[in-house]
C-alpha cells in the first residue's frame, strides 16, 4: 500500500492541498486477504496541515499484523499544487511521499521514496483523477512505475461514491469500489471493496 494516497477509502491521489494552517486527520482500519495468502490487519493515523506555498505535508504512522507477526511504518508526506484545484478548474500537483519501517525483531530503516504528478477534473458533481509515479524499495532494491485512476460522485446527500483502478508495472492491476460518507458534522467513515485484476 502506497503511503501517498488521496482520502480515503481511494489509493489514487487527488490535487486538492490543505491551505494554510487548515489541517486533517486520518485514521484507518484495514484488512486484507488473499487466496492462498495469510491476511493482513492493519491500522494508521495520518495528521496533515497546509504550510503555505500551495504544499501540505503529513506525518503519517501505522503497523500491521500477519502470522502473528508486527510491522510499524512511518512516513513523511506532503504535496505541492503546480495548479490550483477549484470548482471550474483542473488542478495538478506533484506529491511525494519518504518512508521507513520496522519489521519484527528489527529496527527503523528508510524504506520507500515515492513521487507521483496528480491531475483531478471537475465536472459538475464528478471529479476525476489520474495518477503516474515512481517509487522505489530500498528492501527489494526495486523501481515501479505507478498508475491510477479514479471517479468520484459528490453532492449525493452525504455520500459520495468513487471507483477506482490501480497498480504498478510488475504485478496485476487492483480495481477499488467505495462509498463514504458524512456522519456527525463532516467526520467521514468509509467501506470499500477491493479486488485484484487477472
Amino acid at each position: 500500500m502506497s503511503p501517498v494516497q488521496a482520502g480515503r477509502p481511494l489509493q489514487t491521489e487527488d490535487a486538492g492541498v490543505l491551505d494554510r494552517r487548515d489541517c486533517e486527520v486520518e485514521l484507518v482500519g484495514s484488512r486484507l486477504h488473499e487466496p492462498d495468502a495469510p491476511s493482513v490487519r492493519g491500522a494508521t493515523a495520518q495528521l496533515g496541515c497546509g504550510i503555505g506555498f500551495a504544499s501540505q505535508v503529513a506525518l503519517l504512522g501505522g503497523q500491521a499484523r500477519s502470522d502473528g507477526e508486527r510491522t510499524e511504518a512511518l512516513a513523511l508526506v506532503g504535496k505541492t499544487a503546480l495548479r490550483p484545484l477549484t470548482d471550474e478548474q483542473a488542478g495538478i500537483v506533484i506529491a511525494w511521499a519518504l518512508g521507513a519501517d520496522r519489521p519484527a525483531g528489527g529496527s527503523l530503516r528508510h524504506e520507500t521514496t515515492e513521487i507521483r504528478l496528480v491531475a483531478t477534473q471537475p465536472i459538475g458533481p464528478w471529479l476525476l483523477h489520474a495518477n503516474l509515479g515512481a517509487t522505489r524499495s530500498e528492501r527489494e532494491r526495486l523501481d515501479r512505475t505507478l498508475f491510477s485512476a479514479a471517479v468520484e460522485r459528490t453532492g449525493l446527500g452525504p455520500v459520495d461514491a468513487m471507483a477506482e483502478v490501480f497498480g504498478d508495472d510488475r504485478s496485476d492491476a487492483w480495481l477499488n469500489g467505495a462509498l463514504r460518507w458524512s456522519v456527525n458534522d463532516g467526520h467521514r467513515r468509509a467501506w470499500r471493496q477491493v479486488a485484484p485484476i487477472g
